[in-house]
């Protein structure tokens, strides 16, 4: 049976010290795959991110184990604990690992200064490209293919097909997704053709109205319907209208919702849609 040399990514992690794991072992002749067999404390998505940059740079397996509970340290990870709840990115790096562990890093590529990504090509003679925005705060990117469908998956391990228009797609990046496309498909790159402010504060009892911007990439006119969706038990749940975007021009836009009393001291998630010719980006 082949040996491995086990490595650990506690409080570092972005394939820092793999290389540096890799040479050392170069210069006292061994060869053993390199295995990250204890990785997943902190931010579930720096984690996945982290995992990705680690195989990049030559780790050939990332065993990830996140797990999230309530109560004491000791209680936060054991499955046979009443306090064990699995992490909500599980899905996402159970998909993922069977794609990029043990495959080749073909190359990297810088999106428009706004997102790294990792072109990475399987036993099977499959490609998966991984991305994430640099600084994690930028909301999108788009993206030019020559597909007419392309398979996203997102940061929760649902997939998406999406069908470009113009063909131009757009895709959330401030947290990790892949795609089931080789590098060579995609021919051109861009901002996020959906922006929604940084920062939203609803107020409840009250319509409130949230700024977009909109932008197309592409060399054509653009007309579509813009939806903005709240929870759907709101008051006022959704709010749509007609939209058209010069090409290779931003234009900005409006919607109002009400948010329920509940959302006093609570979270909330918004989606903006752009469908255009019955597809969404």
């Amino acid at each position: 049976m082949e040996e491995n040399i086990s490595i650990f990514s506690f409080h570092y992690g972005d394939g820092k010290f793999a290389q540096k794991h890799r040479d050392l072992l170069k210069k006292h002749n061994h060869k053993q795959p390199l295995w990250n067999t204890e990785h997943g404390f902190g931010n579930y998505n720096d984690v996945i991110w982290e995992a990705v940059c680690d195989i990049a740079n030559g780790v050939e397996k990332v065993f990830y184990f996140e797990l999230y509970g309530r109560g004491h340290f000791g209680d936060v990870y054991m499955l046979d604990k009443p306090t064990y709840i699995p992490s909500a990115i599980m899905p996402m790096w159970m998909t993922l690992s069977q794609k990029i562990n043990h495959s080749v890093c073909k190359e990297t590529f810088d999106w428009s200064g706004v997102c790294q990504a990792f072109e990475f090509c399987s036993q099977d003679g499959g490609s998966t490209m991984v991305f994430r925005s640099r600084d994690k705060q930028s909301t999108g990117i788009s993206l030019k293919t020559v597909n007419k469908q392309i398979t996203f998956t997102d940061f929760l391990g649902r997939k998406h097909v999406l069908s470009p228009v113009n063909g131009w797609i757009s895709l959330p990046s401030h947290n990790p997704g892949y795609l089931d496309i080789s590098s060579d498909k995609i021919t051109k790159t861009g901002p996020s053709m959906i922006v929604l402010p940084e920062k939203i504060e609803m107020m409840a009892g009250t319509l409130n109205v949230v700024q977009i911007k909109l932008f197309n990439p592409g060399d054509a006119p653009v007309a579509g319907n813009l939806v903005l969706k709240g929870s759907t038990d709101w008051p006022h749940a959704s709010d749509s209208g007609s939209v058209t975007i010069p090409p290779g021009q931003a234009i900005e836009v409006q919607r109002k919702l009400e948010p329920g009393l509940e959302l006093v001291g609570a979270g909330f998630r918004l989606d903006a849609i752009l469908e255009i010719d019955g597809r969404q980006a």
